[in-house]
């Protein structure tokens, strides 16, 4: 018992320093020093993480909706318009919405699930923007859009959505699934490095199913939020995400998949490559013996120390592959007056039709979802 009160004491006192420390660096400025923060502890509630996540991301903040402010009505029209303009995935986004929020609403009414619906369309469709700047829909950017709103409200959400689809999320808001898919072939050196035996028994499986991990699509594509019970256990994962370099999903992914490694291995044999693809396209984020969600950040934080992008793509792993990252963008993000940027000039959008890709969607994603030269982020551990 005693223990017990002694680690809530500590947690305690490590919660209000974390508090103390994430406010001086937003009054101070200090990007850098708050990314590192947030990676490695978490900023431990909602309140903390609508000021600390647009700053991270140098994203606009304002809510349009709130009465009586006059930046707010100078931006309202702005906003509405975007909002309505019409794009290519107009009726997926009306069936995801109709889909959507139920997980993380328990205990709402009806009514007030509707109202949020509504505001988390409006979200989505002016960062798409009618295609325009060349961000289009890909069904599971709604799962991160409710997690920003459910956090930080519409404004917040909206600011950093815009940010996100042309940073972090922009591989995969390409007019073809195509770079999405060619990132998260970069899973497999990660995993070489992590974990040998792990990684040497599913190439040794000779599946098909397995050369790229689509297993791992909707984890990349949806920050894990469609794979979590709860906003809290989302928010700590975004905490990292948004903090860390764009490819710090795959990270985390790979100690999902050490997590499971002892079971994975002694579940299965070498000739049950099928039933091993199964398993993983149902694999728990979360469970018993298994790493929550802080350990799993601080361990991917650790990982991309000891393993930054500029290693991936050098590895033995991706040799005689390289050339298919040319329609990559995010694997090379950048880090400029602390935060991460896209180099647009390096947007390969692939000749795949807008019809193909919806197709693909339908079967990686769809399925999936129902069953370097970056710069090495150095962060303080203690």
């Amino acid at each position: 018992m005693k223990k017990h009160r002694s680690r809530r004491r500590d947690d305690g006192a490590k919660k209000n320093e974390t508090v103390r420390l994430a406010n001086e660096y937003l009054v101070r400025g200090d990007v850098v020093s708050l990314r590192k923060l947030a990676a490695v502890r978490g900023l431990v509630s909602h309140s903390l993480r609508k000021r600390a996540w647009p700053f991270m991301l140098g994203a606009e903040t304002t809510d349009v909706y709130e009465e009586g402010t006059e930046i707010a009505n100078s931006k309202k029209p702005q906003y509405q318009s975007m909002s309505s303009m019409s794009h290519k995935d107009d009726a997926v986004v009306r069936a995801d919405m109709e889909r959507s929020l139920w997980k993380f609403t328990k205990g709402w009414s009806e009514e007030e699930r509707n109202e949020e619906r509504k505001r988390l369309a409006r979200v989505v469709n002016a960062s798409v923007r009618g295609n325009e700047t060349g961000v289009f829909y890909y069904q599971g950017l709604h799962d991160v859009a409710s997690v920003l709103l459910l956090v930080c409200g519409e404004g917040a959400a909206h600011g950093m959505l815009e940010k996100l689809v042309s940073c972090h999320l922009r591989d995969c808001t390409r007019a073809t699934i195509d770079p999405a898919i060619q990132t998260l072939r970069l899973l497999y050196p990660l995993l070489e490095h992590a974990d040998r035996d792990l990684y040497n028994f599913i190439k040794s499986l000779n599946e098909p199913a397995l050369d790229v991990p689509y297993f791992a699509l909707s984890w990349y594509m949806t920050w894990f939020s469609h794979d979590v019970e709860t906003v809290e256990q989302s928010a700590r994962l975004f905490d990292v995400f948004i903090a860390s370099h764009p490819l710090m999903p795959l990270y985390v992914a790979v100690h999902v998949l050490v997590g499971a490694r002892d079971d994975i291995m002694s579940r299965f044999s070498q000739h049950e490559g099928d039933l091993v693809y199964s398993y993983l396209n149902k694999l728990p984020i979360l469970g018993p013996g298994r790493p929550d969600v802080d350990q799993l950040a601080q361990r991917a934080v650790g990982l991309y120390r000891e393993f930054p992008p500029s290693r991936i793509t050098s590895s033995s792993v991706m040799k005689g592959k390289r050339q298919m990252m040319a329609t990559c963008s995010i694997p090379f993000a950048t880090l400029r007056q602390g935060r991460w940027y896209i180099d647009e000039r390096r947007d390969h959008r692939g000749t795949e039709s807008h019809t193909l890709r919806s197709k693909l969607q339908t079967i990686a994603i769809g399925a999936i979802l129902t069953g370097i030269a970056g710069a090495a982020m150095l962060f303080n551990t203690n």
